[in-house]
Order: structure tokens, then sequence, then C-alpha cells
């Protein structure tokens, strides 16, 4: 996720140099890639092999859905004001906001082991 920032950060400061253009979008372009393997990490590493695919189905389905939301409503901001920095910083805030998140998650299951209620 702060790896995610990186590119943001560029296209936000520097967007008009065509090579940190080219290098936030190679960056951003791993970030994006590597959902696909962070999904199922995270879900085992959170919530064990025990009913993992409920679990992981539901998360999937959550990414889905956020695309098919998410990628028109970026175009309809362009659209409606001619750039996409609100896009970023809105994309910023997102990926902020799952960095904080998913450090909770872990200091719950963190708590939950120390319990003996995690196996």
């Amino acid at each position: 996720m702060i790896l995610g920032l990186v590119p943001i950060g560029i296209l936000l400061a520097i967007s008009e140099n065509s090579a940190m253009f080219t290098l936030a979008i190679a960056i951003y372009g791993f970030v994006v890639a590597s959902i696909g393997t962070l999904g199922p990490l995270l879900t085992t590493a959170l919530f064990g092999n025990k009913e993992y695919s409920e679990i992981y189905a539901s998360a999937v389905i959550g990414l889905a859905v956020a695309g098919i939301v998410a990628l028109p409503g970026y175009g309809y901001i362009f659209e409606f004001t001619g750039s996409y920095t609100s896009v970023l910083v809105a994309i910023a805030i997102m990926l902020t906001i799952n960095l904080v998140l998913i450090i909770l998650a872990f200091k719950g299951k963190k708590k939950l082991e120390e319990a003996g209620l995690w196996n």
C-alpha cells in the first residue's frame, strides 16, 4: 500500500516529466498486479485455512464490485472536472485507509492469538 502511494505522489507532483510519468505508471502497474496475489495471502494470514473459500469469496466479490464502480466513476470525475487530480487524491486516501485497516486487522489477530481464540 505504501508503494502504491509513491506513483500517486509522482503523478500529482511532476506528471509533466515523461520519464517520471513512465516510472510512476510502471510502479503503479506492479502494485495493481500484486492485488491478485495479495488477497489470498492476506486472507490466509488473517483468518487461517479454516473456511478460507467462504472468506476469500466474500473479499473477491468486494474487489470485483469496487472495480465495476470505480473505473467508470473515475472517468465520470475526469469528464466533470477535466482532471484526474481528484481521482489520484481519492486513490491515495483509499490506499491510506486500506493500510490502516490492514494494520488494525493484524493487531486484532494478535489479540485473538494471545487470548487463545485464533487457531
